[in-house]
């Protein structure tokens, strides 16, 4: 088990502190039951298929989270592997320049916060297509930027803007909404925007519009006659 909201510092820190406290065997939680390890592949009302074999349940939690552009997640399951990829996203952050965040919510907003604390001679910007960071939390602009903004090492916030991330090859940059570029030479550019459901083993009639899993009050997927699938985390229609 990885805790997503600390991916943003642990690929800044050096000492893998963070790293360490942020991942847990399942084994160490699951102490009357079975860790299975594999990919699911398909999800009824009474079974989940991983690889060939099929396994039945009473009750179902469904918390298959979702996925980022930039390698904010993973779905490697090797911790060496996660350990190597965070110690490279430091390399790369180290040796740029500047560093630019696409999308100005919890991730992006995060990111650079970090950045900042670790790197405060790094160049920051966050680029947001919204009027404000963190628009779903009310107050959190504020508060935000009275961190972000502070010497040495204040982060520039571009609001009302977008990126395109059709290359210009000539330019070697992106294009934004407002005829301005951001230059790609000794910058790392991370996508935070656009997150996406891990919906593919899930039934069709199970989503909703934009593919994340619809939930009732209780947490309940409407629709299963025994009213034993539920719906938690990220993978959740965005109302719940």
């Amino acid at each position: 088990f990885e805790e997503t909201p600390a991916v943003p510092r642990m690929m800044v820190e050096e000492d893998y502190e963070v790293f360490d406290a942020a991942h847990v065997e399942h084994k160490e939680y699951i102490v009357n039951g079975e860790v299975v390890v594999g990919r699911a592949t398909a999800v009824t009302e009474e079974h989940v298929r991983v690889a060939s074999r099929v396994i039945k349940f009473d009750y179902l939690i469904v918390a298959t989270g979702t996925r980022y552009p930039s390698e904010i997640k993973t779905s490697n399951t090797s911790l060496e592997f996660r350990r190597k990829q965070m110690k490279t996203e430091r390399q790369r952050i180290q040796a740029a320049s500047k560093v630019v965040m696409i999308g100005g919510g919890l991730v992006g907003t995060e990111l650079a916060g970090d950045v900042r604390a670790f790197f405060p001679d790094k160049e920051i910007e966050i680029v947001t297509r919204n009027t404000k960071l963190l628009p779903r939390m009310e107050g959190a602009h504020e508060l935000a930027v009275g961190v972000l903004g502070q010497s040495p090492g204040a982060v520039k916030v571009r609001t009302e803007e977008t990126v395109s991330f059709e290359l210009d090859v000539n330019e070697n940059c992106f294009l934004t909404s407002k005829d301005e570029t951001i230059a790609l030479d000794g910058t790392r550019v991370y996508n935070c925007t656009g997150y996406k459901p891990n919906n593919s083993m899930l039934p069709k009639e199970w989503l909703d519009e934009e593919g994340f899993l619809r939930a009732e009050a209780t947490q309940t997927v409407p629709g299963v006659a025994k009213r034993n699938v539920f719906a938690v985390g990220d993978i959740c229609e965005k109302s719940r």
